[in-house]
């Protein structure tokens, strides 16, 4: 992509609240709201996939004695990339994981980190961190909503087993390997209308994300945007990540960059139709950048 290319991608897609991840990603925040979700959504991806760099095959380096060996790319998100975990220390794992690299700036010969990157997987550490020390408060706030509480552990996501402090990437995160459908297969699948176990799920998801905000006192915004979800059915996987029956879960515990998903502000009947448009966005073809 060339330099012009890159100007008229900013100029057409990074607007108002879409600018906020554009500049989070360089070091900087915004408050404006948003245009469209959706814009959001493609925003985000366009920008990691044509300017942040694939690790996949590296040996990351923790320290003389300790390294992470990661294989080829899973996905990209906002503050890093996903790669499956081949060895930690020279011996593979002994089940499926995957390494959370922070994503390095790599465009016009440019190959940096990037400072705000590190500072956001840090506070994903943090956030993680207080989660789990609120669990209960979190259950007890569920509960007495009257919402169920279908996971037997800090909540419906997937836990960070281990924070390696690469020299390189700065804090590597390992977590398990999560199997969950592809949004192309549920775009297909559920075209007609969302089954009532998803929309359950998805109300557990916003009422989960709720709690913790309660819990946090009004500190903690999770992420809870559809490129944070994936829905896990396969049964070995629901009963090690903790669920009950097959449900949503959120890759990360991470905050959304602005306050979309405040408690206060998001109901259910947005929060779904907002899933949907992210559905639906999986049957259109990708626009060219011109």
């Amino acid at each position: 992509m060339t330099l012009a290319k890159f100007l008229t991608m900013v100029n057409r897609l990074f607007l108002n609240r879409t600018a906020a991840i554009f500049l989070l990603l360089f070091g900087l925040s915004s408050s404006s709201e948003a245009l469209n979700f959706c814009n959001i959504l493609v925003a985000r991806d366009l920008f990691v996939r044509n300017f942040t760099e694939d690790q996949t095959g590296k040996l990351l380096i923790v320290n003389s004695s300790s390294s992470v060996e990661i294989g080829t790319l899973i996905n990209r998100g906002l503050t890093g990339s996903v790669y499956p975990v081949i060895a930690i220390d020279g011996l593979p794992p002994e089940s499926p994981m995957v390494a959370k690299v922070p994503h390095r700036l790599s465009k016009f010969g440019l190959s940096t980190s990037m400072p705000m990157v590190i500072t956001e997987v840090r506070k994903e550490i943090k956030i993680f961190e207080q989660i789990y020390n609120l669990k209960d408060q979190i259950k007890e706030k569920l509960t007495s909503d009257g919402q169920t509480v279908p996971w037997s552990g800090i909540g419906p996501g997937a836990p960070i087993l281990r924070v390696l402090e690469t020299v390189d990437y700065g804090p590597v995160l390992i977590k398990p390997l999560i199997k969950g459908v592809s949004f192309k297969t549920l775009s297909k699948r559920w075209q007609k209308g969302l089954p009532p176990e998803a929309i359950k799920s998805l109300n557990e998801i916003l009422q989960f994300g709720k709690a913790v905000y309660a819990a946090s006192g009004d500190q903690i915004t999770l992420d809870l945007n559809t490129s944070n979800l994936a829905w896990v059915e396969d049964p070995i996987q629901v009963t090690k990540l903790g669920l009950k029956e097959p449900s949503f879960i959120l890759y990360e515990y991470g905050m959304y960059p602005t306050a979309h998903f405040v408690g206060t502000t998001m109901d259910s009947t947005k929060f779904i139709s907002e899933f949907v448009a992210a559905l639906a966005m999986e049957t259109q073809p990708e626009a060219p950048i011109p």
